[in-house]
């Protein structure tokens, strides 16, 4: 409305009203103009979007992607190409490697390549949706439907069985009074406890304050060690719900309440008996033959040569590095500081340690007989849920108490024949897992669609569980693809008796298996 309008014939107040009151009706039909322009463009915005997911994901549901604080973010299963070795300190497949650079130069074109492979993206079905008090509370979203977690036991002394192994060891004739050999230390039972805290942190929500049985199980190796471990995990994940003081005048009542674990013979045997194969040092001592662990070993030719003449052992492949290793990691949780001769090479003897772990995991052969009845208990787990018929039905939490030799293996078959990426598409590297270690598969329903997202937190209990990407897929999994990425790898036969060799010697793990669980 022009200004001219305005009739002359107005006192001067009245006349300077009228102009303000014109003035403010152009501006507000300036930004009434405006937000209908931008409408135009947000209704085009939508409509190319949903076009471009709906044809990169089969059967996913399209929903509004908006960008917003961290809370709202749409949880997403975005497509990576990149490819993966276990170390990234060691290229051992100079193939793999060669392709993944490629793929990393690339990366618009192989997201596409992802897409029409048939990975989705899943994400918020209300724009305006945010999460509830619950799911800030858990720290996940609400698409959580089952959590297997395996951790490694915590912090131990040395037991007699490895101490076996090192002929010229100081403390050979330790007690280690009072803890026991090879028994959890303080600060191990408080490590697992405090991972029960950040666990019940992270998936309070989810899981509920009152413990059942139907909703969760524990699994332990048959080790005084793994049992303890599992007890003070759930004394941090469970206190005391007001129905469960099972006392009114004990204090610890409150704080408190048992939590039974199983023994499963045969998934103990699963986590367990892989070291005692023939078959199993017969595949090992085949890939230490060759030419990349061959070339990966040849500068820490010294560094053995040493570790013999210390120890007393001999040491004649990477595995008694690790070995040694562990006994001096057991020694220090008991307040033994290591000789100075291993602290001046200790980088190099971790590094030659993650070398013979890698080793262990090198093939899907390697993985299988290590962990496959594990993971496709897991995956049979993940079906199950996803199909209905679960047993229990109320079942949220599975939990695995065992070793370095369990969680290691499940982490590295869980990554499949390929393995994972970082944020930058960068491999991940294959390490020991350390004391009271984690690895957690969640199940998700995103939009009715099942998948799976992988985490591990290295140093517990520090809570800072990291999400591991699989090759070809983001954070998230779908269900079905997970199952076809490990199918090579979770078997119930472990193969531990079907060698090409049956007279191959056991002598790589004679005394190995004595000594470490």
């Amino acid at each position: 409305v022009p200004v001219s309008a305005v009739p002359r014939a107005m006192s001067g107040q009245h006349k300077c009203l009228a102009i303000v009151l014109l003035l403010t009706i152009n501006h507000l039909s300036s930004i009434e103009s405006a937000f209908d322009s931008g409408d135009v463009g947000r209704k085009h915005s939508r409509a190319t979007g949903k076009n471009h997911i709906q044809t990169a994901a089969e059967g996913a549901k399209h929903t509004r992607i908006r960008k917003t604080r961290q809370y709202d973010q749409p949880y997403t299963i975005t497509p990576h190409h990149h490819n993966i070795e276990h170390n990234s300190r060691r290229k051992i497949n100079t193939n793999r490697n060669h392709q993944g650079s490629m793929l990393s130069s690339s990366k618009a074109a192989a997201v596409q390549q992802a897409r029409d492979d048939g990975s989705f993206v899943a994400s918020r079905a209300n724009k305006n949706q945010k999460l509830t008090n619950g799911e800030r509370k858990s720290k996940v979203p609400n698409t959580l439907q089952l959590v297997t977690v395996m951790f490694r036991h915590g912090d131990r002394a040395p037991e007699p069985a490895e101490i076996s192994n090192f002929p010229n060891y100081e403390y050979a004739n330790e007690t280690w009074y009072p803890v026991g050999a090879g028994h959890l230390t303080n600060n191990g039972k408080l490590r697992l406890y405090k991972l029960g805290k950040t666990l019940r942190a992270r998936y309070g929500k989810f899981l509920g304050d009152l413990y059942s049985t139907e909703v969760a199980v524990t699994y332990c190796t048959d080790f005084p060690r793994t049992k303890a471990s599992a007890q003070m995990f759930h004394a941090g994940l469970w206190p005391p719900n007001k129905d469960q003081i099972w006392s009114e005048d004990e204090t610890l009542a409150s704080l408190w309440q048992p939590i039974p674990y199983s023994i499963d013979p045969k998934l103990n045997s699963a986590m367990n008996s892989f070291l005692r194969s023939p078959c199993f040092a017969y595949e090992y001592s085949r890939v230490l033959q060759l030419p990349e662990f061959q070339q990966l070993m040849f500068p820490h030719e010294k560094l053995l040569n040493l570790l013999m003449e210390k120890t007393g052992m001999k040491i004649d492949n990477p595995l008694h590095v690790w070995l040694v290793r562990s006994l001096f990691l057991a020694q220090e949780a008991m307040g033994k500081m290591k000789p100075d001769w291993a602290t001046e090479n200790w980088e190099e003897i971790s590094l030659v340690s993650d070398i013979a772990f890698s080793a262990l995991l090198y093939n899907n052969d390697l993985k299988r007989m290590a962990i496959g009845p594990i993971l496709k208990k897991i995956l049979n787990d993940c079906q199950d849920k996803a199909d209905g018929v679960l047993e229990p039905r109320q079942r949220k939490l599975i939990v695995y108490s065992g070793h370095d030799t369990t969680v290691g293996p499940l982490l590295a078959a869980m990554g499949g024949e390929e393995g994972y990426i970082d944020e930058d598409g960068n491999p991940l590297k294959t390490i020991v897992p350390s004391f009271g270690s984690s690895v957690i598969l969640e199940l998700h329903k995103i939009d009715g669609e099942y998948a799976i997202k992988i985490l591990f937190n290295e140093k517990s209990p520090d809570g800072k569980f990291k999400p591991l990407r699989l090759v070809g897929y983001g954070e998230y999994c779908p269900l079905d693809k997970y199952i076809e990425l490990t199918k090579n790898i979770a078997m119930d036969d472990q193969g531990l008796d079907k060698c090409p060799d049956a007279k191959h010697s056991t002598s790589l793990f004679d005394k190995a298996v004595k000594r470490k669980q």
